[in-house]
């Protein structure tokens, strides 16, 4: 087998060869250049989508296209769209992993009804996050966030552990968050807030596992097993398996046949609940019947209908032990491995026991934390300039030469600290301040930042810290007190970050180049959005959300 690597960088050029030292600027370029065994590079950054990749791989050497950093890589509209589709991929055994595609910024031409886009056989989309697609499209527009599509005769497509939400216009039901129409799997997708139907089977649909997927508030239903309008089979959709899901809230239907069906699809062990409309949480044809239900309100962590919230379960819910592991993938949608207890939990997400353990070590001073873990004591000097970015740069802060750092996903700051730094874990994390001077970095993940009387600082280590889909949530900000730090995401304090700009607040104008903050209040939400531009041309590549309407100034920043 023939492996090569090839590299893509918003500061290459589609004329250099494509490796790390002389990448290329555009995936469509290095998907000219890839053969089978091929991994495609993608550094984070922001780059047009728009494009078709044809190239394909082989089952012992499939090309690998990835976002060397997991969502860093955001496909987003050009300037004069030609495509209806962010990324068209018609080659066979590819693998499309861990990109964020953004529709959110419409530009001119061809507005996008299609985020990613696979007519390929063996292929596989996983690891993304699709949001904000075809939002403006007319309500007789058809689409979808992601399409595994037979009409060109591929079969075995996947869907694996991605997150889509705010998909397709108000009023419509043509555009669908997961669209499968041909053989494959569907397994551990967190699908929310879709005009169509959060996961929706069609055309050739047949032999596909919808297994482990969090589905709710979609605004046609949850999952539609169907098949009609047929390219290369003669239907009908059979031989289907649809097990482990959390269907919830979501209008018209939870969990439905529709179409032409046959009677072997098998229901297990899904939590199908509080769907509203004329067909409820079932609606089965063919006197197929659904076994092992769990049917009661699955217990999230924090469950907010928009989208917003922290879907993972709590220790009580009904949801854990209660699958089948038969068909069951063996991680979940964070990559834990499954199960975690006695059986395969109900849900994308596994539930852990680890969830509120993490690892404190102490300074000059006591510390005490909710979380729990290994303690050890160390002293930390932040006036050294040459830390590693596990320091998050706090040596700037030159009256604070040593303070108590708690790392975990589960902390209050404790009482008896004269300085704290909360430091959260890659993943979702729960930080909580009180009367002290605190600091919060949350790292990778969708976090809840929530101050407390003191003056609080909340510091960003990297853009991927929080995304559009993935937005650290800050709570109890204090305008007259409270900062967000950003100086860590430019070139001047992260030799890491060479090619991002120094910034400067600009209130709440419009972004219009790099180097850019400006806060957005959403009245409507009761929301204020503070979004950065590090280094595309009006784009966001931060994007932080404050609970509330906040009259941020440039004193409520460090740049």
């Amino acid at each position: 087998m023939t492996t090569t690597d090839l590299y893509v960088s918003t500061t290459g050029s589609d004329s250099n060869s494509g490796t790390q030292s002389s990448p290329f600027k555009t995936i469509l370029a290095a998907s000219h250049a890839a053969q089978a065994g091929t991994t495609v590079h993608v550094a984070a950054g922001t780059y047009y989508g728009g494009f078709e990749t044809t190239a394909s791989g082989t089952a012992s050497a499939p090309i690998h296209y990835v976002s060397d950093t997991k969502w860093g890589a955001i496909i987003v509209p050009g300037a004069n769209s030609t495509s209806d589709t962010a990324w068209d991929n018609r080659g066979a055994y590819v693998a499309i992993d861990g990109f964020q595609v953004d529709g959110t910024h419409y530009q001119s031409g061809t507005a996008w009804t299609q985020g990613i886009y696979s007519a390929g056989s063996y292929s596989v989309i996983e690891n993304t996050n699709v949001h904000n697609i075809a939002q403006n499209a007319s309500t007789s527009s058809s689409g979808s966030a992601i399409a595994l599509d037979g009409y060109y005769g591929a079969t075995h497509i996947d869907a694996i552990a991605n997150v889509v939400h705010d998909i397709g216009p108000a009023g419509g039901s043509l555009i669908q968050g997961i669209y499968q129409a041909t053989s494959g799997n569907v397994e551990n997708n967190l699908v929310d807030n879709v005009s169509g139907y959060g996961i929706h089977l069609w055309h050739d649909a047949n032999h596909v596992n919808i297994i482990n997927n969090t589905v709710f508030n979609n605004h046609s239903g949850g999952i539609l097993v169907g098949g009609g309008d047929f390219h290369t089979t003669a239907g009908p959709d059979d031989y289907d398996v649809v097990a482990n899901n959390i269907v919830y809230a979501n209008a018209n239907s939870g969990i439905a046949e529709w179409g032409s069906t046959g009677t072997h699809n098998v229901y297990t062990h899904n939590d199908s609940y509080g769907n509203t409309g004329s067909y409820g949480n079932w609606y089965l044809q063919n006197g197929n019947i659904h076994t092992s239900d769990v049917n009661t309100t699955p217990h999230f962590v924090n469950y907010n209908a928009a989208g917003t919230g922290d879907y993972h379960l709590t220790a009580t819910s009904p949801d854990i032990d209660t699958g089948t592991t038969t068909n069951a993938p063996s991680t979940d949608l964070d990559g834990h491995a499954r199960p975690q207890g006695a059986g395969d939990d109900i849900g994308a997400y596994e539930f852990t026991s680890t969830t509120s353990t993490g690892t404190t070590s102490t300074g000059t001073t006591s510390t005490g934390s909710t979380s729990t873990g290994t303690t050890s004591t160390s002293t930390i000097n932040y006036n050294d300039p040459t830390l590693s970015d596990n320091a998050w740069l706090g040596y700037q802060k030159a009256e604070i030469t040593t303070q108590t750092e708690v790392s975990g996903t589960n902390i209050q700051s404790s009482n008896n600290t004269t300085f704290t730094i909360l430091h959260g874990t890659d993943g979702t994390d729960h930080l909580s301040g009180d009367h002290k001077t605190t600091e919060f970095v949350g790292g990778y993940g969708p976090d809840s930042l929530s101050g407390g009387t003191g003056k609080n600082t909340f510091t960003y280590l990297s853009p991927a810290d929080s995304t559009l889909q993935h937005a650290d949530g800050i709570g109890n900000f204090h305008d007259s007190q409270d900062v967000i730090d950003l100086h860590f995401l430019t070139a001047t304090d992260n030799p890491a970050a060479p090619y991002h700009q120094p910034l400067s607040f600009i209130g709440s104008n419009a972004l219009t180049g790099p180097g850019q903050v400006h806060v957005v209040e959403n009245v409507a939400k009761n929301v204020t959005y503070v979004e950065a531009d590090l280094t595309s041309a009006g784009q966001a590549d931060l994007h932080i959300e404050i609970g509330g309407l906040h009259h941020l100034t440039a004193t409520n920043f460090w740049l």
